[in-house]
Protein backbone atom coordinates (compact mmCIF):
# COMPACT_ATOMS: atom_id res chain seq x y z
CA UNK A 1 0.00 0.00 0.00
CA UNK A 2 3.02 2.27 -0.38
CA UNK A 3 2.99 5.28 -0.45
CA UNK A 4 -0.29 5.53 1.53
CA UNK A 5 0.81 3.05 4.22
CA UNK A 6 4.31 1.78 5.07
CA UNK A 7 5.36 -1.80 5.74
CA UNK A 8 5.78 -2.39 9.46
CA UNK A 9 3.71 0.66 10.47
CA UNK A 10 1.02 0.30 13.12
CA UNK A 11 -2.50 0.76 11.74
CA UNK A 12 -5.76 0.82 13.66
CA UNK A 13 -8.58 -1.38 12.40
CA UNK A 14 -12.25 -0.69 13.06
CA UNK A 15 -13.64 -4.22 13.22
CA UNK A 16 -17.21 -2.94 13.64
CA UNK A 17 -17.15 -0.60 10.62
CA UNK A 18 -19.20 -2.99 8.52
CA UNK A 19 -21.50 -4.39 11.18
CA UNK A 20 -24.41 -2.28 9.89
CA UNK A 21 -23.24 -1.02 6.50
CA UNK A 22 -21.52 -2.32 3.40
CA UNK A 23 -17.91 -1.48 2.50
CA UNK A 24 -17.69 1.24 -0.14
CA UNK A 25 -15.37 2.03 -3.02
CA UNK A 26 -12.15 3.64 -1.79
CA UNK A 27 -12.22 2.07 1.69
CA UNK A 28 -8.90 0.62 2.85
CA UNK A 29 -9.54 -2.71 4.52
CA UNK A 30 -7.70 -5.51 6.27
CA UNK A 31 -8.29 -8.86 4.62
CA UNK A 32 -7.68 -12.35 5.89
CA UNK A 33 -5.84 -14.08 3.02
CA UNK A 34 -5.06 -17.61 4.14
CA UNK A 35 -2.68 -17.17 7.07
CA UNK A 36 -1.80 -13.57 6.16
CA UNK A 37 -3.42 -10.24 6.90
CA UNK A 38 -3.18 -7.77 4.02
CA UNK A 39 -4.17 -4.12 3.48
CA UNK A 40 -5.96 -3.33 0.21
CA UNK A 41 -8.25 -0.68 -1.24
CA UNK A 42 -11.75 -1.60 -2.46
CA UNK A 43 -12.22 -0.48 -6.05
CA UNK A 44 -15.28 -2.47 -7.16
CA UNK A 45 -18.46 -3.51 -5.42
CA UNK A 46 -20.74 -6.56 -5.55
CA UNK A 47 -22.37 -7.12 -8.94
CA UNK A 48 -19.94 -4.88 -10.85
CA UNK A 49 -17.73 -5.95 -13.77
CA UNK A 50 -14.01 -5.20 -13.42
CA UNK A 51 -11.33 -5.33 -16.11
CA UNK A 52 -7.74 -4.16 -16.44
CA UNK A 53 -6.79 -2.86 -19.87
CA UNK A 54 -3.52 -1.17 -20.82
CA UNK A 55 -2.80 -0.31 -17.19
CA UNK A 56 -6.24 1.17 -16.50
CA UNK A 57 -9.02 -0.10 -14.27
CA UNK A 58 -12.48 -0.28 -15.84
CA UNK A 59 -15.69 -0.70 -13.86
CA UNK A 60 -18.66 -1.80 -15.97
CA UNK A 61 -16.63 -0.85 -19.06
CA UNK A 62 -15.91 2.71 -17.91
CA UNK A 63 -12.32 3.72 -16.99
CA UNK A 64 -12.19 5.01 -13.44
CA UNK A 65 -10.22 8.03 -12.33
CA UNK A 66 -7.57 6.46 -10.11
CA UNK A 67 -6.97 9.07 -7.43
CA UNK A 68 -4.88 6.74 -5.28
CA UNK A 69 -2.07 5.95 -7.69
CA UNK A 70 -0.40 7.43 -10.74
CA UNK A 71 1.30 4.13 -11.58
CA UNK A 72 -0.29 2.00 -14.29
CA UNK A 73 -1.03 -1.64 -13.53
CA UNK A 74 1.55 -3.78 -15.35
CA UNK A 75 -0.99 -6.44 -16.33
CA UNK A 76 -4.20 -6.91 -18.24
CA UNK A 77 -7.05 -9.01 -16.91
CA UNK A 78 -10.23 -10.27 -18.52
CA UNK A 79 -13.51 -8.97 -17.18
CA UNK A 80 -14.42 -10.34 -13.76
CA UNK A 81 -18.04 -10.19 -12.63
CA UNK A 82 -18.30 -9.88 -8.87
CA UNK A 83 -20.83 -11.96 -7.01
CA UNK A 84 -23.42 -10.60 -4.59
CA UNK A 85 -20.95 -10.82 -1.69
CA UNK A 86 -17.61 -10.07 -3.44
CA UNK A 87 -15.36 -7.02 -3.58
CA UNK A 88 -12.42 -6.30 -5.91
CA UNK A 89 -9.36 -4.95 -4.10
CA UNK A 90 -5.92 -3.69 -5.07
CA UNK A 91 -2.97 -2.06 -3.33
CA UNK A 92 -2.02 1.57 -3.94
CA UNK A 93 1.42 0.58 -5.26
CA UNK A 94 0.02 -0.56 -8.60
CA UNK A 95 3.33 -1.67 -10.12
CA UNK A 96 3.76 -4.54 -7.65
CA UNK A 97 0.34 -4.94 -6.07
CA UNK A 98 -1.65 -8.09 -5.57
CA UNK A 99 -5.24 -7.64 -6.72
CA UNK A 100 -8.37 -9.70 -7.01
CA UNK A 101 -11.79 -10.46 -5.64
CA UNK A 102 -12.50 -11.36 -2.03
CA UNK A 103 -15.72 -12.36 -0.27
CA UNK A 104 -17.08 -10.01 2.38
CA UNK A 105 -16.33 -12.51 5.15
CA UNK A 106 -12.58 -12.11 4.40
CA UNK A 107 -12.78 -8.41 5.33
CA UNK A 108 -11.80 -8.05 8.98
CA UNK A 109 -12.36 -4.30 9.20
CA UNK A 110 -11.64 -0.82 7.91
CA UNK A 111 -8.33 0.96 8.45
CA UNK A 112 -8.66 4.09 10.59
CA UNK A 113 -6.14 6.86 9.94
Amino acid sequence: MTPTYRDGAVNLVNRLAYAHRQPKRGDVVVLHDGEDLILKRIIALPGENVSLERGRIRINGIPIHDQFSLDPIPADADTITLGADEFFVIGDNRTSSIFGKFPKHAILGKIVF
